[in-house]
């Protein structure tokens, strides 16, 4: 076993193939909220925000989702879209708050502003005791362990395999693709 001070990014770099594996392995219980709240609320715009890597990940999802869902998605910075951002999304509209430690105040406060304006809310988290699920809707947990370094990698891959999940699943469930894509 490896002491938790001797661990390095190469070491959470050879961890990223079992994240991704075990969320393949649970896309049905991870996605299943989602796709329920998706396809029961006619959904027309999915927001994504979190701060520094979760951010990336929101901005590299966004395109994806939009096109295999069929809808807006936009990604946006949680303290510019807390203090900032004038509320200009219809009531059919999913948040989604991501914070690999769970605890981003700002996350926080731009998940409770779009609960407050009507938004669903979802939190995605490491962190089982996230503060974001507090504010969430639906809570969805990524499941990829602590990551410990100030550059995120594993976190980094495990965010963008739950997006792309929700995304297909999402897809399939609304027929928008079939199994076989």
């Amino acid at each position: 076993m490896i002491a938790i001070e001797n661990i390095t990014m190469y070491d959470y770099i050879s961890e990223e193939k079992g994240v991704l594996l075990n969320i393949l392995e649970n896309k049905k219980k991870i996605s299943e909220e989602f796709v329920n709240c998706l396809t029961s609320n006619d959904i027309k715009e999915i927001i994504i925000s979190g701060s520094g890597t979760s951010y990336h990940a929101a901005l590299a999802a966004r395109f994806f989702l939009e096109r295999i869902l069929n809808i807006r998605v936009r990604a946006e910075y949680p303290m510019m879209f807390k203090d900032l951002q004038t509320i200009y999304y219809p009531n059919n509209t999913i948040f989604i708050g991501i914070s690999q430690g769970g605890q981003s105040q700002s996350t926080c406060k731009a998940l409770q502003k779009a609960r407050e304006h009507g938004a669903f809310t979802i939190g995605i988290s490491e962190n089982c005791n996230a503060n974001i699920f507090n504010y969430s809707d639906i809570q969805i947990l990524m499941e990829c362990g602590p990551e410990l370094s100030v550059a995120k990698t594993k976190g980094y891959i495990a965010m963008m395999g739950i997006l792309f999940i929700l995304g297909i699943e999402g897809a399939k469930t609304k027929k928008l693709l079939e199994s076989a894509e």
